[in-house]
C-alpha cells in the first residue's frame, strides 16, 4: 500500500523525531524501572505536536491523516524501541471508538485529553469465564434513578496502572439475544468501588484484574446507546484485529535477532532470515490494507480481520522459535544479551511474551474457525 504525500511526510517526521537525542533519552528513562515500561512522557511530547492521535481531526488534537497514519506511528515507535502498548489501547482503539460513537461533548472532552497525552484509557471487556465470548459477560449495570450501579470483575487488562479510564462493557438488560443488553461505559478508574490488582504474567508486562463493587456511573459515561454496545464491541475487535499489535512485534523481534546475530550466523541462516523478512512484509500488507479500508469508510469483513490477526500473531511466534534456534539457548538466559538500548535486553522476554499473542484478541483456533465458517463453507 502506498502512503499519501502527507502520510509519508509524517512518517519521515516521526522517524527523525523519535530517533533524536531527546526522545532516545526519554526512552531510556521509561525503561529504568523494569519491563512494564511507562512511556507516557514520550506520548505527551507527541501530543503537544498533534502526533499522538494523527488520524483524528485537528479539532480533537489530531492531524486528520487517516488510520494509516496511526499504523505508521506505531511502526516508528517500534523502530525507535519505544513501548507502544498504551498508545494502541488508548489512542488507536478507545479514542477511535469515542470518535465514532461518542456524543459531541464526550468527543470534545475525552479525545482532546487522549490526543494531548494528559489522560489514557484501557479496555475492560474480558471476564474470568468469558475471554473471546464477550457476548456472555456477567458484569451488571443496574439503573437506579439517574445512576447505574455496576458490579463485576474484569481480567487480563494491560497498562491499567498507567490509565485514567477503562472502556467497560457491562450488561444493562436481558433479551432473547445475548448480543443485546450490553452497554459500554467510560469508567474513571479512580471511582469509588474500583479496586485494581496486579495479576502476575509470564511476560514482562503485567496483567491486571479490576473489581467493581457498587460503582456509580451516570448516563454521561455511556458511549453509544444503552443496550446496543455489541456493535461498538465488534468495531473494537476490528481495530484489535487489524494485526497492528502483532505485526509490529514480529518486525521488532526479527530486527532484534538480526542485530544479535554474528555475521557468520547471518550467512548460515540467510535463507531463513530472508523468508521471515518476506513474511513480515506480508504481515505489514495485511495490516495496512485494513487501515486503508478504514480510511475509505468501507466495512472490515470478519474474515479479513481474522486473517490479519492469525497471520501476524502466528508469525511473531514463528520468528521467536527461529530466533531461539539461531541464537542458541544461551539467548534465553536472563540478563543483558546481544545489544543494549533495544526494546528488549534479552531474548528471554520475547520468548515469554510470544505465546500470549496466540490468545489475545481472539485465539488462533477462533480465527481459523471464523475463516472456515465465512469462506470455506460458502465454497461448498
Amino acid at each position: 500500500m502506498k502512503l499519501t504525500v502527507e502520510q509519508e511526510q509524517f512518517k519521515q517526521e516521526m522517524k527523525t523525531l523519535l530517533h533524536s537525542e531527546k526522545f532516545t533519552k526519554m526512552c531510556h528513562e521509561s525503561k529504568k524501572y523494569g519491563g512494564d515500561y511507562d512511556a507516557r512522557v514520550i506520548y505527551k511530547a507527541l501530543g503537544k505536536i498533534g502526533a499522538l492521535s494523527p488520524n483524528l481531526p485537528v479539532e480533537f488534537g489530531g492531524r486528520n491523516l487517516g488510520f494509516v497514519s496511526s499504523g505508521v506511528l506505531a511502526e516508528e515507535l517500534t523502530n525507535a524501541s519505544i513501548p507502544e502498548s498504551l498508545f494502541v489501547l488508548s489512542n488507536f482503539i478507545v479514542s477511535n471508538l469515542i470518535y465514532l460513537y461518542g456524543e459531541k461533548q464526550q468527543k470534545e472532552r475525552y479525545l482532546r485529553e487522549f490526543s494531548s497525552g494528559s489522560k489514557y484509557s484501557i479496555v475492560l471487556f474480558s471476564e474470568p469465564k468469558y475471554g473471546s465470548d464477550l457476548a456472555s459477560i456477567e458484569t451488571q449495570a443496574v439503573k437506579k434513578g439517574d445512576k447505574f450501579i455496576i458490579s463485576g470483575r474484569k481480567v487480563y487488562s494491560m497498562k491499567t496502572h498507567l490509565a485514567d479510564y477503562g472502556l467497560l462493557a457491562a450488561r444493562t438488560g436481558n433479551f432473547d439475544s445475548k448480543y443485546r443488553g450490553i452497554t459500554l461505559f467510560l469508567l474513571p478508574l479512580s471511582s469509588k468501588g474500583v479496586k485494581i490488582n496486579v495479576v502476575d504474567a509470564v511476560s514482562d508486562e503485567n496483567f491486571f484484574e479490576v473489581f467493581l463493587d457498587q460503582v456509580e456511573l451516570s448516563e454521561n459515561n455511556i458511549i453509544g446507546q444503552i443496550d446496543e454496545g455489541w456493535t461498538i464491541i465488534n468495531n473494537a475487535l476490528s481495530l484489535e484485529r487489524t494485526g497492528l499489535d502483532y505485526y509490529i512485534r514480529a518486525q521488532k523481534w526479527l530486527k532484534f535477532i538480526m542485530d544479535a546475530l554474528s555475521t557468520e550466523k547471518k550467512h548460515t541462516h540467510s535463507q531463513l532470515l530472508s523468508q521471515l523478512a518476506l513474511e513480515t512484509r506480508m504481515a505489514k500488507e495485511f495490516t495496512f490494507d485494513i487501515l486503508d479500508t478504514l480510511d475509505k469508510n468501507l466495512p472490515i469483513s470478519e474474515t479479513q480481520g481474522a486473517i490479519a490477526k492469525y497471520y501476524s500473531s502466528e508469525l511473531a511466534n514463528k520468528i521467536t522459535i527461529a530466533g531461539i534456534k539461531m541464537l542458541g539457548k544461551s539467548s534465553l538466559e536472563k540478563g543483558p544479551f546481544g545489544i543494549q538500548n533495544q526494546a528488549y535486553d534479552n531474548f528471554n522476554s520475547i520468548a515469554r511474551e510470544a505465546p500470549g499473542l496466540l490468545i489475545s484478541a481472539g485465539a488462533s483456533e477462533i480465527m481459523l474457525e471464523t475463516i472456515t465458517r465465512n469462506e470455506l463453507y460458502q465454497i461448498n
